[in-house]
């Protein structure tokens, strides 16, 4: 409460005194009225070493803050007449009520964009009342995300929920809270959120969110803004990429909003880490069967970030099947060295950092790219060999097999046991794939495509199955 404070420290022995008679007071009404009295509240010892560490705790909260903190009110009520787990409750449903009124004056979409993973529950949520549906743990969890507060209050507040719920007043309960408990927790509480204002990465994520709503950025604003997302937290980052995600794919937003997320959009994927990616390519996956207009945009979303292979297993299978056989078909007919290249950077983007693909489409994939990447008789599409060389080069231990398996069945070395050249290039996809290789037995079986001819590599048939 700062300089403004009229608090002045409470006296101990003014304390217990007062407690002593409002304890008093309350069993004799209570004796009056036949109700029990006995083990009810908190000790007046108990009561006395909270009521007078208020004042100090309380110096923490700004003035017009803790003139507007009812429930606070009532924490300090019930602390002075002995009910600890009614005082508990009194103080989350501060907590609960800052947070929500922080989070309507701050940006409600951003909120909802990054706390709601699931795409259909997302569209219910758009206003300031729609925060009272929310899960108490779902608000927290948001509060953390976009930046209110740091980690450790993040985890000492799910602590004192995870209490709330099971000693507080709000539930039957045969526990009790200790006074020092209940003292750390309303000074978690006040110190670390109800005291707290934007940080500066909270405050520069509204100001860009403010820039994006409104005119159309120039050149000069968007190199400013992409400064501003590369010097941000990977926290910050992941959060505001989910606000943009939200607001590209929206069907009611401007167009301007769009054109002006197509500007920074790329750095800030590049900023965010791959588990929001895959939630955000989760959600993709649920407007395919929900909305058709979202779906779209968010599609249009993936591709400008270049991020299709962050997409469900479900969607990469039925993309890569497509175009695994548009390839082959291609490959496998006329100026197939002018149509391969286009195919094989659409393909490659549906490909993960990781090598992943689909068990579903795993064997096709490979066969259909080492097939492409030998060549034929008059040799490789040059304009595709950085795209099957990038793809060869993610290979794990499972795709590896699946090439073994496909170059030592009998009609792989019939059709290309005649020609030197292609053996030329199995042996360039065999270096590639070595480069990086652990297992012995996979290794030893690149060994011998390298250094052998088609005839010993003939001979080599049992050694070279693959271990899946």
């Amino acid at each position: 409460m700062g300089e403004d404070s009229k608090f002045e420290l409470t006296k101990s022995d003014d304390v217990e005194e007062s407690i002593s008679l409002l304890n008093g007071k309350i069993n004799e009404f209570l004796s009056n009225l036949n109700l029990p009295i006995a083990n009810l509240v908190a000790e007046i010892e108990s009561r006395k070493e909270i009521i007078v560490n208020l004042p100090q705790i309380f110096k923490n909260l700004p003035l017009e803050k803790c003139k507007q903190s009812a429930y606070l009110s009532k924490f300090v009520i019930s602390t002075f007449a002995g009910l600890f787990d009614a005082a508990l409750n009194y103080m989350w449903n501060e907590l609960i009520n800052h947070l929500r009124e922080r989070v309507a004056s701050f940006d409600l979409d951003f909120f909802y964009d990054v706390v709601i993973k699931d795409a259909d529950e997302r569209k219910k949520y758009t206003t300031k009342e729609d925060l009272i549906s929310l899960r108490d743990a779902t608000l927290i969890e948001g509060g953390y995300e976009i930046g209110f507060f740091d980690e450790g209050t993040f985890m000492r507040l799910n602590h004192v929920r995870d209490l709330r719920n099971y000693s507080s007043a709000a539930h039957p309960t045969e526990d009790s809270i200790d006074s020092y408990e209940l003292i750390g927790w309303l000074q978690v509480i006040i110190k670390k959120v109800l005291s707290i204002q934007d940080t500066p990465p909270v405050v520069e994520i509204k100001r860009l969110l403010n820039l994006i709503r409104s005119a159309i950025l120039n050149v000069d604003q968007i190199k400013l803004i992409n400064e501003s997302i590369k010097k941000m937290e990977g926290e910050h980052a992941n959060s505001l990429l989910k606000t943009l995600y939200g607001h590209y794919i929206d069907p009611r937003k401007e167009k301007s909003v769009r054109i002006n997320i197509q500007s920074i959009a790329n750095v800030t994927w590049k900023k965010s880490n791959d588990k929001t990616k895959y939630e955000l390519g989760i959600k993709c996956g649920q407007y395919a069967i929900s909305d058709k207009d979202r779906y779209k945009l968010s599609r249009e979303f993936f591709e400008l970030v270049n991020g299709l292979s962050y997409l469900t297993e479900d969607e990469k299978t039925i993309e890569l099947s497509g175009l695994i056989n548009e390839l082959r078909d291609a490959h496998e007919n006329y100026y197939n060295f002018y149509n391969e290249p286009p195919i094989a950077k659409r393909l490659i983007r549906w490909i993960p950092p990781s090598g992943e693909i689909p068990k579903k489409v795993r064997q096709t994939y490979v066969e259909t790219v080492v097939k492409c990447r030998i060549g034929n008789r008059y040799g490789v599409s040059r304009d595709a060999v950085v795209y099957y060389d990038t793809m060869i080069k993610l290979f794990r231990d499972q795709e590896i097999a699946r090439f073994l398996d496909y170059i030592t069945r009998s009609s792989f070395i019939f059709n290309y046991a005649s020609s030197s050249g292609q053996l030329i290039n199995l042996k360039t996809i065999a270096r590639m794939i070595n480069q990086n290789l652990v297992n012995k037995t996979l290794k030893d079986a690149m060994g011998i495509i390298i250094n052998n001819t088609w005839n010993d590599i003939k001979s080599h048939l049992d050694t070279l199955w693959p271990i899946s």
